[in-house]
């Protein structure tokens, strides 16, 4: 009797980006999406360049970003101003499909609510604009453990045992996500998939991954 043919593996499940920024830097003192790095690029610039090598490798299908909406560009209140960020963006030729959250100043869960329901569904990488370190190399791992996991688990990158970002979530957690408030962003999430073994660590070589960047002085003391 011939043995019973084995199924294949499932195939990995499309894996989205999703940038947020949309934040206030009110520690940076300015604008620090826009601040101008070393090598001339916007901040939040060079990190959506490092999100797009991902999708040019297949890491990524497709990507998001969040940004502020419009704001009053003098007295009168029906004359709105876009993000600047937007802009910048635009400029950058960079196939991203962009996102404006009117509620940003509530915080990063509503950036999340804004701009989770309008990506398509599966697996779903949140990042941070003010980490333009994190490596390419180390998000195409992120998106393959993550398509590969189950759907409620969370993988979550590490350098040198410290946790950190960007962080991948399983398409069961699509509407937690969708239903996100205030500051906490998504954090109540990764606590209780911690909590109930759910969070898969995974050790990266790359600092990036813990460096964010709050305040001027943060850019002189990165690790990269």
């Amino acid at each position: 009797m011939l043995p019973s043919p084995q199924s294949p593996p499932p195939a990995p499940s499309p894996c989205f980006g999703l940038l947020l920024a949309a934040g206030s830097s009110r520690r940076f003192g300015s604008d620090k999406r826009l601040h101008e790095l070393p090598d001339g690029q916007r901040l939040a610039i060079a990190t959506l360049r490092n999100w797009s090598q991902a999708i040019a490798a297949d890491g990524l299908t497709q990507l998001f970003v969040v940004t502020r909406g419009a704001a009053p560009a003098g007295d009168n209140p029906t004359d709105l101003r876009p993000d600047p960020l937007t802009e910048h963006i635009t400029q950058t030729g960079i196939a991203v499909t962009v996102i404006a959250a009117q509620e940003h100043a509530l915080g990063m869960g509503h950036s999340l609510a804004a701009a989770v329901p309008l990506i398509p569904p599966g697996p779903l990488i949140v990042g941070l604009a003010d980490m333009p370190f994190v490596q390419p190399d180390t998000l195409r791992r992120l998106a393959h453990a993550l398509s590969t996991a189950s759907a409620s688990a969370i993988v979550r990158p590490s350098f040198k045992g410290q946790p950190g970002n960007p962080i991948g979530f399983g398409a069961a957690l699509r509407a937690a996500l969708a239903n996100s408030t205030g500051d906490a962003g998504a954090r109540s999430l990764v606590k209780d998939a911690t909590q109930n073994n759910r969070v898969i660590d995974l050790p990266v070589a790359d600092p990036g991954v813990i460096n964010d960047i709050d305040r001027p002085s943060d850019l002189a003391e990165i690790r990269i």
